[in-house]
């Protein structure tokens, strides 16, 4: 198991877009932003204006 896997499962904040784990909802955030050039509102993903 690698490091990214071993997270808790009760604190995982997980992406909507690709089901990758993240331990905060900043990280999730950020990731969301930068991966899939969408962010995040509200559990919603919604499309970067750019």
């Amino acid at each position: 198991m690698s490091s990214n896997e071993s997270t808790d499962e009760r604190s995982a904040i997980e992406c909507p877009a690709c089901g990758k784990c993240f331990l905060t909802a900043r990280g999730m955030k950020s990731h969301h932003l930068q991966v899939h050039d969408e962010a995040v509102v509200g559990g919603e993903s919604r499309k970067s204006e750019r």
